[in-house]
């Protein structure tokens, strides 16, 4: 932005192609993960993210003007997210299929957590490679460790055991996937989706400006404003595990999937009543308190979200579709299968 006089409402243009292009291909993604499962869809998004992760060097080292630079950026980055945009329903389909039932959020928890280890670590670690190499080194520096990360899953990454086959109930086969119309009309799965709209608007607003937040509007120095904008994604990080071990304890001592809500209630309240606190705080250190309890709190819905979202998809969880047991409860959602 400093180098191009790239404008913040222009940056912001850019991030929003990059996210709706990235809700375009999220369907897509999760039929992807369908057919050729979590493994081959990780596989081609950690080699299709080094690509366009070094494309986006190549344009600062091959353009120079600030309109070209611009509308290249936004090519790029939105090219980079179809690639991207089976992570997160990939890995949760890959905990359903390696992982027993009762420690599934948790997981989830986990594997989501350590996103938001990298989210912490960029404003510290990037920003360093950029003070050292240059913003489009930088990119072709992350691009090489990208790929050697690819190429490791891709290498010694379990195989996926029976990707298209549904969870179930001992003894109870699979149901059909259902169609679409008959998905859309499922009231679990639509609240589920509204819930988890509001989680990602609230967190998005951190992860692209925190530290803008911090170095521009509050004008402290950029080491501090990278600092500061780590601490809150910790705080989601270790949030994280936590809400989704607390989840899946509550669901065995409950011994109804129905418990697992619980989390996410308690979370997302907290979170909001957290960041009307940062939001009117005035001191910096008391803003990124506020901010990161904030983070934490709604960090702790992921786990639940995600294995709920995989236990309602059944046979169709990348997409996802739900599969159904006879009784109408979903696939693998019982609480005779939540407890074994």
């Amino acid at each position: 932005m400093e180098q191009y006089g790239i404008a913040p409402e222009r940056m912001g243009a850019i991030y929003s192609a990059l996210l709706f292009a990235y809700t375009l291909c999220m369907i897509p993604g999760g039929l992807f993960i369908d057919r050729f499962g979590p493994k081959a869809a990780l596989s081609a998004l950690g080699f299709g993210s080094a690509f366009f992760v070094a494309m986006t060097g190549a344009v600062g080292l091959l353009l120079h003007s600030s309109a070209a630079v611009f509308l290249a950026l936004v090519v790029v980055r939105g090219l980079l997210v179809i690639v991207f945009s089976p992570l997160h329903p990939g890995s949760a389909r890959a905990v359903s299929l390696w992982v027993p039932p009762d420690w599934r959020s948790r997981t989830n928890g986990l594997v989501n957590g350590s996103a938001l280890l990298g989210i912490a670590a960029t404003p510290l670690g990037f920003g360093a490679l950029i003070d050292r190499f240059g913003w489009p080194s930088a990119f072709l520096i992350a691009a090489g460790f990208t790929a050697t990360l690819a190429l490791v899953w891709t290498t010694f990454a379990a195989k996926d055991p029976g990707h298209r086959e549904a969870p179930t109930v001992a003894g109870e086969p699979a149901a059909p996937a259902e169609s679409w119309r008959t998905l859309l009309g499922r009231r679990s799965l639509v609240l589920l989706t509204l819930s988890y709209a509001a989680v990602g608007y609230f967190q998005y607003l951190f992860f692209y400006w925190m530290t803008y937040y911090f170095q521009t509007v509050l004008h402290l120095p950029e080491e501090r404003s990278r600092f500061y904008a780590a601490i809150p994604a910790l705080t989601m990080a270790a949030g994280m595990p936590l809400g989704g071990w607390a989840s899946d304890r509550l669901e065995r001592a409950l011994g109804t999937p129905r418990s697992r809500g619980i989390v996410p209630m308690a979370g997302m309240a907290a979170g909001a009543l957290l960041l009307v606190l940062g939001a009117f705080a005035r001191e910096p250190a008391w803003i990124v308190l506020w901010f990161a309890l904030a983070l934490g709190a709604v960090g702790a819905t992921e786990g639940p979200f995600w294995a709920t979202a995989v236990e309602l998809g059944g046979r169709r969880a990348g997409a996802p579709r739900r599969s159904s047991t006879p009784g109408g409860t979903p696939a693998g959602c019982s609480p005779r299968s939540s407890r074994r």
